[in-house]
């Protein structure tokens, strides 16, 4: 494949494993890509020609604006947008990411409550509340956690299943990871992982949890694993 150059990723996160080898294999680059059906057909791309760090997705496309919004509340404003006068950058100022622009839609086709939760006007433009949450970084790239909806809520902490996933894929024996909560009396959701491992290595979920809890906070480390040959793939 000594031809391919580039490719985009997008549609979900690209772990920074799976971009190594494929870079390794292919010889080419992959930046990561973002764009969603209520703003076709995308938002912004990752740097093309220079570094992208992994989980970046870049700047805005020409005519479009994005910020990031507490997570439960778009009335109380912007928490950053990017401008001079901003200085809430970083993780620790994670919202989700709204959006305004040209591709933006003008609504859901006859679901006019599921229209009015998602399109917000603020200072006269109109924004789309994307569902993802994600930080702003002070040279204004964005970079994407997880979506809303798949935020683990468990024992009153947020828990990122990508974070997860990340922290997982660097045992050394684990080749993939997939993470999502599962309702739990107690806890109100639980740490659901999924994993792929070498076939050369003898690991059990209890093994994996003793290293996890040496390795993520106390209240990421999985609460149930189960080990798997390969991870089920969608293709769209």
């Amino acid at each position: 494949m000594g031809k391919l150059i580039l490719c985009i990723s997008s549609a979900g996160p690209l772990h920074k494993q799976v971009r190594d080898e494929f870079v390794e294999s292919t010889g080419g680059r992959i930046v990561e890509g973002y764009g969603l059906s209520e703003a076709s057909p995308a938002v912004s791309v990752g740097n093309l020609f220079g570094e992208s760090p992994i989980g970046s997705i870049g700047m805005p496309f020409p005519g479009t604006e994005w910020g990031i919004w507490p997570v439960d509340d778009f009335s109380e404003g912007p928490i950053c947008l990017g401008n001079p006068e901003d200085t809430k950058f970083g993780i620790e100022n994670s919202g989700e990411i709204c959006i305004t622009g040209p591709q933006v839609m003008r609504g859901y086709l006859d679901i006019p409550d599921e229209t009015a939760d998602t399109l917000k006007k603020y200072n006269g433009k109109i924004w789309l509340l994307t569902g993802d949450i994600g930080f702003m970084n002070e040279d204004g790239t964005v970079e994407i956690r997880d979506r809303k909806k798949q935020l683990i809520k468990c024992k009153g902490y947020s828990v990122f299943p990508k974070e997860v996933e990340e922290l997982l894929m660097k045992h050394p024996d684990i080749t993939e990871a997939a993470v999502a909560g599962l309702p739990h009396e107690e806890f109100g959701e639980i740490v659901k992982a999924w994993v792929a491992i070498r076939e050369d290595c003898d690991l059990s979920p209890q093994s994996i949890k003793e290293w996890a809890k040496n390795n993520m906070a106390p209240y990421k480390c999985p609460y149930s694993i189960s080990i798997m040959g390969d991870l089920p793939k969608i293709s769209y």
